[in-house]
């Protein structure tokens, strides 16, 4: 099978937009990022309950709102009355949970390229590969760069694949496997991309063959 392979990568990418800086997996946290100088970033993706893509990146809103609940269990119109800013600061108030059309439609507006990872709830892993393969392939800005898609989730990522087979995927992973390290405890050349016909992104830690994989979150 042949993999998409990943465009030329940035050395930094913003986590969650510019997560140290603003509310996580919001727009003005993807403003942020774009203001410090970041050309990409980096968000999760989640279905709600209604079948709408949203970013957050925990199953539930708690952390991160001023609501309670599973996302999997609410649907977008409820998930827009949260507060996604005041944990942060206050000057954030008012920030909403934005879905992936808003966040792609701005990172049209401001140029900038993006690592989509898939953060499908427990067992929503399938649907939320399907979905948000199924908005790139449709529904992303002409124009604007394809973005590399992510998961921890093999079923997701598949199901991705199958509705968007062009865009490249990353497996992400804790730990690498037993058997896919050389002696440094790098990751061997491919290992990853062979074993789940994903290519490897988001290095750190390279091997003395030009791999390079790492834990992630």
């Amino acid at each position: 099978m042949s993999v998409p392979q990943p465009p030329p990568l940035p050395s930094i990418i913003g986590h969650r937009g510019a997560a140290g800086h603003a509310p996580e997996n919001t727009l003005a946290s993807i403003r942020t990022a774009a203001t410090l100088g970041a050309a990409w970033v980096e968000f999760d993706a989640m279905l709600t309950g209604d079948g709408e893509i949203v970013l957050i990146h925990d199953e539930r809103v708690d952390r991160t709102t001023d609501g309670n609940g599973r996302v999997a269990a609410m649907d977008l119109a409820v998930l827009r009355r949260l507060d996604a800013g005041s944990w942060f600061d206050p000057k954030f108030a008012g920030e909403r949970i934005p879905t992936l059309g808003e966040a792609a439609a701005l990172l049209a507006d401001l140029g900038l390229g993006a690592n989509v990872e898939i953060k499908p709830a427990s067992g929503h892993e399938r649907a939320t590969g399907r979905a948000v393969g199924e908005f790139l392939a449709n529904e992303w800005p002409e124009g604007l760069l394809a973005p590399i898609l992510s998961s921890f989730s093999e079923e997701a990522l598949d199901a991705a694949r199958l509705a968007a087979p062009n865009v490249p995927r990353g497996l992400l992973v804790g730990r690498v496997p037993i058997g896919e390290a050389d002696s440094s405890g790098s990751a061997a050349p491919g290992s990853i991309a062979r074993r789940s016909s994903f290519a490897p992104i988001k290095p750190r830690r390279s091997s003395p063959r030009g791999f390079a994989c790492s834990p992630t979150r």
